[in-house]
């Protein structure tokens, strides 16, 4: 952390001096008008009146050199998250795998394929973070999470909800994708963090809160596919466990949206008595298909209760 002097100035206005390095970075020169704006804890930040172009982000992945598609593919993820607005994949077996680099790349959120040869697939990334709302697409991926534990509720019963669960998946992955690309950015730009009314905790919170989410709906969607495959022999005391697991998540939400820090207690007071709850059934001698849902069961209830933690600490 950098520290300067402050000079005071006439009778109303103190003065503070700017580093060289900033100052050369967004390109101000003498009488150019800086943008102030008041920030969350006293924060107070400093912009040019218009940001200057910043130039764009480029990375090229070889698929030669990464090997495999699903190493590709977690290049490209990292090379989204990381907000380059560019990504070119090369590599001499490019084309008989482009239909499959394809699918990698439509299933990112705002990623459109603008280029592809023999050679090069060209990828950019057309985002405006500054018109989303982080609350508003973190709601939405809360409502898909709930919706996929209604799924799980109804294989219990019925089964056959695999298919449906993976299709979901897609949708939340890609979600929660496109979320932690938007708070990354926050982090690195402050004009995107000043344009969303983003402060530091609060993109860790919201961080954390996003990928707790995304593990809810992904243990639902595990049950989904553990009941497609054959039933439970304790149906009955399984269900009303997961019931219990669904209210607990809808009530948590409601505390950590309205910041009900009494609710919150409560939920996690919740949390304590549905993990004894599935412990003692466990200790049980279950059958193993009962002790693998019981399990996805603990962890939504596991991570919902991090999410009233999160409420508590805020």
């Amino acid at each position: 952390m950098l520290y300067r002097k402050l000079i005071k100035f006439g009778d109303s206005s103190f003065v503070v001096s700017l580093p060289k390095e900033w100052v050369t970075r967004n390109a101000f020169k003498k009488g150019d008008l800086v943008g102030m704006e008041f920030g969350a804890n006293s924060a107070l930040y400093l912009l040019p009146k218009t940001n200057p172009e910043k130039p764009q982000q480029e990375i090229t992945i070889n698929l030669d050199e990464v090997h495999h598609l699903e190493n590709l593919k977690t290049f490209v993820i990292s090379a989204y998250l990381k907000n380059y607005d560019v990504i070119y994949i090369i590599g001499k077996d490019l084309p008989a795998n482009a239909s499959k680099i394809r699918m990698i790349l439509q299933k990112l959120a705002t990623v459109e394929i603008v280029e592809q040869t023999s050679k090069k697939i060209t990828a950019r990334v057309f985002l405006d973070p500054k018109s989303l709302s982080v609350n508003t697409l973190i709601r939405r991926l809360e409502i898909m999470a709930a919706s996929m534990i209604e799924d799980a509720k109804e294989s219990v019963i019925e089964g056959h909800k695999k298919e449906y669960a993976f299709q979901k998946e897609e949708d939340i992955t890609r979600l929660t994708f496109l979320i932690l690309k938007i708070l990354r950015k926050s982090l690195t730009d402050a004009d995107v963090a000043m344009s969303l009314k983003l402060e530091p905790l609060q993109i860790l919170q919201w961080w954390n809160v996003t990928l707790w989410l995304e593990e809810v709906a992904d243990q639902a969607k595990r049950i989904c596919r553990y009941l497609d495959e054959d039933e439970l022999q304790n149906k009955k005391e399984i269900s009303k466990l997961l019931d219990d697991a669904y209210t607990h998540f809808r009530e948590t939400m409601k505390a950590h949206h309205t910041n009900n820090k009494v609710e919150a207690v409560n939920s996690l007071q919740t949390t304590i008595r549905i993990m004894e709850e599935s412990r003692k059934y466990l200790s049980k001698d279950a059958a193993q298909l009962d002790f693998l849902v019981m399990d996805k069961i603990r962890k939504i209830v596991c991570h919902t209760g991090n999410i009233a933690k999160d409420t508590l600490d805020r």
